[in-house]
């Protein structure tokens, strides 16, 4: 009988899963899985992004261009009055050819380019921007009849979030222990429809059909199934700046922004040990980068052991006015001194304090917010062995828990939406390898010839 064997290498720049084996793998997992969506008891730790949806009229009505050049024919400027930032759902759009939407913040001069393929991995929705005052511009290509927009709907940051319950959430010690930190490889989460925020990690494990792309992993619950007051993508964001003063939220340019693709989401939500996310996301709408090439960062895969670890995500932070600064609340108020560390990338170090079977638990300090981001094994050696997903409080200590990485369901869901490539695939990079390798050496020689004869 045959053994199936996945390799986690902390160089390598791919998931590695027997090709013949891979072929059964996948057809189980498609039978048993699919997107997999199962609810239990869990601490999960989803940070609630205050916001507020609005409900606009703007119509464009049926654009032309009979010009030779492409020309803006409609123009837009929808101001959600003291918002701290928006993000636009249209409710239908029509573009003929290359015509293109243009969204651009009156705050910082973001701009977003959509055209029908981006429109369609974005949902009809835009990137996050900054501000409360966005311009939508439709730029029609030329020669072109039929374009239109209409926007009835806006999400926008909520200017006077209400007052969370003190004393609830918090890591438990006296002080909290997280520091600000820049890992490149570990993203927040938006999840527009919940209004939830987590923290996602890209991963060595590459798709045979783009290898410059990979995927990410996050905690299962991040994703929300079932009816939706309406469809959006959940977006990933690198590179997070600070806050408000009023704990609200900011956003990083377009550049760093990633719609995920929904239809390669594998989640489970099974509570602590049995919490994950497999997932991709489209490339970037203004770069064309997948999230790896923008980012140049990756996490290797491994098995957990106890001892030190780290953790890199995006909790919440503050300390609620009315009760003693202690320093260890996980509650957000406006104009608390930490409040533009709210829900920004930081980093604590501690242990892996035991394994139980694919449940990993630890005493990192965490908050919400912190839901999916990566523990890593040894701190600095870019090898992540669990997926953070829920935190509590054991005798007045952190009791906080992770689904390792090692967990059938996240290594078959690995191999789903980032197979490996076959034999024959392998052998057509080789080809192509060798092709390119000749044709180099061909144009090199013919260079050398043309200045000799020079």
């Amino acid at each position: 009988m045959s053994r199936i064997q996945v390799k986690f290498c902390s160089r390598a720049i791919f998931c590695t899963l027997h090709p013949k084996e891979l072929l059964l793998m996948n057809l189980v997992i498609i039978l048993a899985l699919g997107t997999v969506f199962v609810t239990a008891q869990a601490f999960g730790e989803v940070a609630k992004i205050p916001q507020k949806v609005h409900d606009v009229e703007f119509e464009s009505g049926v654009r032309s261009n009979p010009t030779a050049i492409e020309a803006v024919v409609w123009s837009q400027v929808i101001d959600l009055v003291d918002a701290p930032w928006v993000r636009l759902l249209f409710k239908s759009v029509h573009l003929e050819s290359s015509s293109y939407l243009r969204i651009t913040s009156h705050k910082d001069g973001e701009t977003q380019i959509l055209n029908r393929q981006m429109l369609a991995e974005w949902q009809n929705s835009t990137a996050y921007f900054n501000g409360s005052v966005v311009t939508v511009e439709l730029v029609a290509a030329t020669g072109t009849m039929q374009n239109w927009v209409t926007i009835t709907q806006v999400i926008g940051g909520d200017p006077n979030p209400p007052p969370e319950p003190s004393g609830v959430a918090r890591v438990c010690v006296l002080a909290d222990g997280r520091v600000a930190a820049a890992n490149a490889a570990t993203a927040r989460l938006l999840e527009a429809n919940s209004g939830g925020g987590c923290t996602g990690f890209i991963t060595n494990c590459f798709p045979a059909i783009d290898p410059v792309d990979r995927c990410m992993l996050s905690a299962g619950h991040c994703f929300v199934p079932g009816a939706r007051d309406f469809q959006v993508s959940a977006v990933v964001q690198f590179n997070v700046p600070a806050s408000l003063g009023t704990c609200a939220i900011q956003h990083p340019p377009v550049a760093k922004q990633f719609a995920v693709n929904p239809a390669t989401v594998i989640a489970l939500n099974g509570g602590p040990g049995n919490d994950y996310a497999v997932f991709r996301c489209f490339r970037n709408p203004n770069t064309s980068k997948t999230v790896f090439q923008e980012q140049g960062a990756q996490f290797a895969l491994a098995a957990p052991g106890i001892g030190s670890a780290t953790i890199y995500g995006y909790g919440v932070d503050g300390d609620p006015p009315e009760i003693p600064p202690d320093l260890n609340n996980c509650v957000c108020t406006g104009g608390d001194v930490q409040a533009p560390n709210n829900q920004t990338q930081q980093t604590h170090t501690a242990a892996i304090t035991g394994i139980v079977g694919t449940r990993v638990d630890h005493d990192i300090h965490t908050c919400g917010g912190n839901s999916g981001s990566p523990i890593e094994q040894t701190p600095g050696s870019g090898v992540a062995v669990a997926i953070h997903e829920s935190g509590g409080c054991v005798g007045g200590l952190p009791a906080n828990a992770g689904t390792s990485v090692t967990h059938p369901g996240v290594i078959a869901g690995l191999a789903v939406v980032c197979p490996i490539p076959t034999l024959s695939q392998w052998g057509l990079i080789g080809l192509m390898l060798v092709l390119l390798t000749i044709a180099t050496w061909v144009f090199i020689r013919r260079r050398k010839v043309v200045g000799v004869r020079t």
